[in-house]
């Protein structure tokens, strides 16, 4: 379990914090964590958990090996009878892999105790749930890292981390605020690092619904099928803008305190 767990931290879960680098890479998350209840996730357990020995493996790699070479040539070639035969090894290959998987399966579920099978089973999902916290965070702190390069103030870990613990109790503070989704007409980003919001709402708006809006664009809170169907992606912003569709003027603004003046014309 230990060594299943190193592996996932340094192959998976590492790779995947650098990845995080914006609200919307939520998704890869969801992926992890539900890839092991997918058909092709338990298949690929128990192949991989009831495997051949070693020189079972080699033979098997080896012959796939060739296979997949012969299969590729063929193909280049255009030769359709040794592409045919080489579909129906690598199906043959499969099938036998497969139940050989199986049959060493239900030997162990006689054996060994279930708990133990099933906890290597849940092992993937269990380390990539320890880990949610440190994903969570990281997806904010990767955005605060970056914007705060164009503030006046000084970056530094602590400044990190205090804008994170701001974020995050300010979401669950308004978690349950909402706004008339139907309102909004388009959104559109631009200006410094693509982090400036101009959404436009039609006359139907009423204050409370812009007051809200402008909290939950702020903080990231907004659904992501707002971002979606308006084509934008879901970032923490320097700046937000919110315009009637008729009259072309700003009904309600925000901009993030204490912009360097050096960039401050590109958010304005």
């Amino acid at each position: 379990m230990i060594k299943d767990y190193i592996l996932i931290v340094v192959f998976s879960i590492i790779p995947t914090v650098v990845k995080i680098n914006s609200v919307e890479n939520q998704s890869i998350i969801k992926h992890y964590l539900l890839s092991s209840f997918t058909l092709t996730g338990i298949l690929a357990f128990i192949t991989d958990t009831y495997n051949f020995s070693i020189i079972g493996e080699l033979i098997l790699n080896i012959t796939l090996i060739l296979l997949v070479i012969f299969q590729v040539v063929s193909e280049e070639q255009d030769i359709t009878s040794v592409k045919a035969f080489c579909n129906f090894c690598l199906f043959i290959l499969l099938l036998f892999t497969i139940t050989h998987s199986f049959l060493e399966l239900i030997k162990d579920l006689d054996s060994r105790d279930t708990f133990l099978i099933l906890l290597d089973y849940f092992s993937d999902f269990i380390f990539w749930t320890l880990n949610i916290p440190l994903l969570f965070a990281w997806q904010y702190i990767g955005q605060f890292d970056v914007m705060e390069n164009f503030l006046s103030t000084k970056k530094t870990a602590r400044s990190l981390f205090k804008h994170f613990i701001e974020l995050f109790f300010k979401k669950i503070k308004y978690s349950s605020l909402s706004f008339d989704k139907h309102i909004i007409t388009n959104i559109q980003i631009g200006g410094l690092g693509k982090r400036c919001y101009l959404i436009t709402v039609n006359n139907s708006f009423q204050k409370k619904d812009i007051n809200t809006m402008l909290l939950l664009f702020k903080i990231g809170s907004v659904d992501a099928c707002i971002y979606r169907k308006n084509h934008v992606p879901k970032v923490l912003p320097y700046k937000i803008e919110i315009i009637d569709a008729e009259k072309r003027n700003t009904i309600n603004s925000w901009v993030i305190p204490n912009i360097d003046d050096d960039f401050s014309e590109l958010i304005y």
